[in-house]
């Protein structure tokens, strides 16, 4: 039951971060992506990144979380972490 609360809860809050991070990039810093040295930086990391999390610590509900957060990318914009510009 942790694993789904978390994974909806990851879905949720990757939404979210999305539809922010698009308004609040565009309005406020002009841009539309995090671009480092000539590479987009897509919000699917943080998923990667709670996996490791969750790896490390033992921890459920970081993995569903993580997970969410990867699947609602990959629904949204595709399966991918890093792109080229």
């Amino acid at each position: 039951m942790l694993v789904i609360s978390s994974f909806v809860l990851g879905v949720i809050s990757a939404f979210l971060y999305e539809s922010l991070a698009g308004i609040i990039g565009k309005n406020i810093f002009n841009k539309e992506a995090l671009v480092i040295y000539g590479y987009k930086l897509h919000h699917s990391l943080y998923g990667v990144l709670f996996l490791a999390l969750a790896y490390v610590n033992r921890n459920v509900f970081l993995a569903g979380f993580g997970l969410g957060i990867i699947t609602q990318h990959t629904l949204t914009d595709g399966f991918r972490f890093i792109q080229k510009m």
